[in-house]
């Protein structure tokens, strides 16, 4: 407590000031209180360092990366198989346009693609498509960039073409080769005509091996192969190229149809069907019939 003098302890009257005075009293008071204060108030316990925490949490973050790639290599973001569709106009021919849009059934050939969704992406390549299924991609493409992709990934920068739809079926065995970026993204990689609807054809490919090379429809299994319906081709280079053991360059610079995705084309040994045989004879190629039957039929105008 204050003297009654109204000066604070040790300081002599004769040299403090009052307010001199008064600072040295509360220095002094301030030093004592302290001890009181956590007396009365006991420090609490400080939660760890920030920086602690984090390096505690490291390795766990570390681990959680690592998993999540794990998980991507062994559960791939894609689907075993991808199935392409090809449309694209003729803009020589501006009347008949239409026939580049794709068929009135298209409803039907995208309930068939979500159904097949487990195992299958379908491409639609060309004309617009509007579809959409979650498994179905569409990829613009017209005729002058239908050729710029025949010269980059063929060689072959003077396709002459009478026709865009026989040329485009003549290309069907190349599709892959052409599409590289399609290919990439599966296992199996191959092609359909659009009125093909297909029923459980994730089934067929699920059924498909390591000691696969070739998936075709069993009507065309072990002869001839070769069919413009459907096909399915292990992506790996020798199977790809496959169409390169025949007459593919003289089709696709030839302006007329020359039926090289089929067997009975211009000449038996220029057509895709005797590149697959000989494949196939010589122990190269190992082709899958499909399990089920593949029904056709054809419906004409009256």
């Amino acid at each position: 407590a204050i003297p009654k003098t109204g000066q604070p302890p040790g300081c002599a009257v004769h040299h403090c000031s009052k307010r001199h005075a008064f600072g040295v009293w509360a220095a002094e008071r301030a030093a004592l209180r302290p001890h009181k204060h956590m007396k009365d108030h006991p420090p609490r316990r400080r939660p760890a360092a920030l920086l602690p925490r984090l390096l505690l949490a490291a390795p766990v973050a570390v681990f959680m990366v690592l998993y999540a790639r794990t998980e991507r290599t062994r559960r791939p973001e894609t689907t075993k198989a991808g199935l392409i569709y090809l449309r694209i106009a003729d803009p020589r021919h501006r009347q008949d346009a239409f026939r580049a849009s794709w068929p009135p059934w298209l409803p039907a050939l995208e309930a068939s693609a979500r159904a097949n969704a487990r195992s299958v992406t379908y491409y639609f390549i060309g004309a617009p498509a509007n579809v959409t299924c979650v498994n179905c991609v569409e990829i613009p493409l017209d005729l002058a960039g239908l050729r710029a992709r025949v010269a980059k990934y063929l060689g072959v920068a003077d396709m002459e073409i009478k026709s865009v739809k026989n040329k485009i079926c003549d290309l069907k065995p190349m599709w892959p080769v052409l599409f590289p970026e399609v290919s990439a993204r599966h296992e199996w990689v191959g092609f359909a005509d659009a009125d093909v609807l297909f029923g459980d054809l994730a089934a067929e490919v699920d059924l498909l091996t390591a000691s696969d090379d070739l998936l075709v429809p069993s009507s065309w299994h072990p002869y001839p192969l070769a069919n413009g319906n459907f096909m399915l081709f292990r992506s790996t280079a020798r199977v790809l190229q496959a169409f390169r053991g025949a007459g593919w360059r003289e089709a696709v610079r030839s302006p007329g149809y020359s039926v090289f995705d089929e067997w009975h084309g211009r000449g038996s040994a220029t057509d895709f069907g005797h590149a697959l045989l000989e494949m196939h004879l010589n122990g190269k190629l190992r082709p899958k019939p499909t399990s089920r039957l593949f029904l056709q039929d054809a419906v004409s105008g009256g």
